[in-house]
């Protein structure tokens, strides 16, 4: 595997459907993931909005350096081996780390692409809305859900 710092640029577009076949297989598995973050954002927003975002670049020169999601602290285990099965090493120094900062509910793990973050939560509330002072929800396939 590359060291992260050697790893390739992986095009905006293709994070976003990386992410949304990690929810899709992580659903066929009973696993409840929610994608949040750049990608998320990215799918709900204008073609203006998306411009600028590109324009302003990242100082890593990645749009997206890694994936964000939410998942059920109750399938903290689960969602370790779904990842590792397919080939991403989770980062135990970073789990530990943080653990020791009083950061309990991350998880890291290194892919040869793209790495992700696992943000755990005890509570349900993965298929609560919210709302964005701009009017606007996160939600639609694999984020949190739009308010109806």
């Amino acid at each position: 595997m590359e060291e992260e710092g050697e790893k390739k640029q992986v095009p905006s577009e293709e994070v976003v459907k990386i992410a949304l076949d990690i929810v899709e297989e992580a659903k066929r598995e009973g696993l409840l993931l929610r994608l949040v973050g750049g990608p998320a954002f990215r799918m709900h927003s204008s073609p203006m909005a998306t411009k600028l975002h590109k324009e302003l670049g990242r100082r890593e020169g990645q749009e997206f350096p890694d994936i964000d999601f939410i998942a059920l602290s109750k399938q903290r285990n689960d969602v370790r081996k779904f990842f590792e099965t397919r080939g991403w090493k989770f980062d135990s120094y970073m789990f530990f780390f943080t653990s020791g900062v009083g950061v309990r509910n991350r998880q890291i793990y290194r892919g040869k692409e793209i790495d992700v973050d696992i943000f755990s939560t005890h509570q349900r509330r993965l298929t609560q809305n919210i709302s964005l002072s701009c009017s606007r929800t996160i939600g639609g396939s694999g984020t949190l859900p739009q308010q109806t």
